[in-house]
């Protein structure tokens, strides 16, 4: 599990999670998350749940969530 809620993060680029193919948790909550980059998320194999509630999002790119084969559950919830 990693929780990176309340962390001023205003964009997800490419790459960024790399290497953390095990995580099954990831909070981004409460941050200013504009902009989430085509296949942000690819790396995260084994990701079952995913909270980007209460950010900035404005739209989704078709691909962000590419490789997210076995998400169970996914907050977007209070974003713009």
């Amino acid at each position: 599990e990693l929780n990176l809620s309340t962390n001023h993060l205003y964009e997800l680029t490419s790459g960024a999670f790399m290497g953390l193919v095990s995580l099954q948790k990831l909070h981004l909550t409460y941050n200013e998350i504009g902009i989430l980059a085509p296949g942000v998320f690819s790396n995260l194999a084994s990701l079952l749940e995913l909270d980007l509630s209460n950010n900035e999002i404005r739209f989704l790119i078709a691909d962000v969530f590419i490789g997210l084969n076995v998400l169970q559950s996914l907050d977007i919830s209070n974003n713009r």
